[in-house]
């Protein structure tokens, strides 16, 4: 008889020890299984524990700094905004870049080219530039510094936040400039 036992270590708690038992006995180091891992055990699956993970380390904060090492990065591809309605779920060959949920409908970030193919309505014509930086959420002032200076290049610009870097959708036609604007105000740091 196979079963998984699951138990915290009192002296680690940010991993969790699995143990497969027979009853004859402790399985040798050959078939222990290691967690978030399946085993076949007899033509019986059995899904072990994954370990907990632990908390992502926060990032930079300081405005001077997060604007002297933003370094953007102009992706090749076209973007599009789409939606869908609510009671409709995307597509899982569809890869979006970005799922919105509004009272509306639900917005659609993703390549122009998959939204055209997926016949998901959609305005073309968007580039997206990445901050390589690690920003903290919590951050004060960078969206504003780049958006003020994209304003004052005539650029508009929507911003997605994500958990670690923060992405700029700007118009098609205009990212050579944007991408260019982003650099200027890295190297001057802001000032």
């Amino acid at each position: 008889m196979v079963f998984a036992a699951a138990s915290d270590d009192p002296k680690n708690h940010a991993q969790r020890r699995v143990a497969l038992t027979r009853s004859s006995g402790t399985l040798s180091q050959r078939e222990r299984v290691h967690s978030c891992c399946y085993w076949q055990a007899r033509t019986r699956y059995v899904r072990l524990i994954a370990p907990k993970r632990p908390h992502p380390m926060p990032g930079e904060s300081n405005l001077s700094t997060l604007l002297k090492s933003m370094r953007p990065v102009l992706h090749e591809e076209e973007y599009g905004y789409g939606e869908l309605p609510l009671t409709q779920t995307p597509p899982t060959t569809l890869s979006p870049f970005a799922l919105i949920r509004e009272e509306q409908a639900v917005t659609i970030v993703a390549p122009a080219a998959e939204l055209a193919a997926h016949k998901i309505d959609h305005t073309p014509g968007w580039a997206r530039i990445s901050l390589e930086v690690h920003s903290d959420l919590s951050a004060v002032g960078l969206t504003a510094a780049i958006a003020t200076a994209l304003g004052e290049a005539g650029i508009s610009a929507n911003v997605v936040a994500g958990y670690y870097h923060d992405h700029f959708f700007v118009q098609w036609a205009r990212r050579q400039d944007a991408l260019a604007a982003m650099q200027q105000l890295s190297t001057r740091g802001g000032a």
